[in-house]
């Protein structure tokens, strides 16, 4: 069973609910070569970090998981990812969601990986493409704080999963940085392809009604 935020009108004023739906998930790595590859980016896209276009994947690309991976497995506790692999359904199911995994620069996701995301002041290096990175953090472009803070809260809600920042930073970047019309249709092709929407970003007023 999956939990997907619904928002529905009682009265005038919007109310989240969770509505108790199932959504099948298959191997996570079929998910990236079926879902991911054929169907969401089948005609190319940009980068996520970097917004270079792309026709195809290549050596150079590398799927991105925003939530990391090596997140994911420490919450879950089933071992190497390899055992998760193997073991873990839920794994799987966490892995295989297409709001969490963007298309970024391969020697950038090397680099970025199981860094936490944060601000950084001028001192810390540019990586590439605007991005600072520090010992144990990265900060990514401003243009694309507010997508990150929108995944995160996601899965946050989505799977219970643990926020690895700061949720006050997460609302800033949410706020000074709206869904942009490529997010918004990226949001929409993915609930196509996948059986849900991130709300957070149909709906950003929502985030302001959760726990945390």
């Amino acid at each position: 069973m999956n939990n997907i935020p619904l928002i529905k009108r009682l009265s005038g004023i919007s109310v989240f609910l969770i509505c108790f739906c199932s959504l099948s998930y298959a191997d996570h790595n079929e998910v990236l070569k079926e879902k991911l590859w054929q169907q969401l980016y089948k005609d190319g896209g940009t980068s996520f970090y970097c917004k270079k276009p792309f026709k195809s994947k290549t050596p150079l690309l590398s799927e991105s998981y925003i939530y990391s991976s090596s997140w994911i497995t420490d919450h879950l506790r089933c071992g190497t990812k390899r055992q998760c692999n193997k073991n873990s359904p839920q794994y799987h199911r966490i892995m295989s969601d297409l709001h969490n995994i963007v298309v970024a620069d391969a020697y950038l996701e090397f680099k970025r990986k199981s860094s936490l995301f944060g601000e950084l002041d001028d001192s810390a290096p540019i990586l590439k493409c605007n991005i600072r990175k520090g010992m144990n953090d990265i900060e990514p472009p401003d243009e694309i704080k507010g997508d990150i803070a929108r995944t995160i809260i996601y899965m946050h809600q989505q799977y219970k999963l643990p926020i690895m920042m700061s949720y006050s930073l997460l609302m800033l970047w949410h706020q000074a940085d709206a869904p942009s019309p490529e997010e918004l249709a990226r949001n929409k092709r993915i609930a196509e392809i996948q059986g849900n929407e991130n709300p957070f970003i149909t709906n950003p007023n929502l985030i302001h009604t959760i726990e945390h």
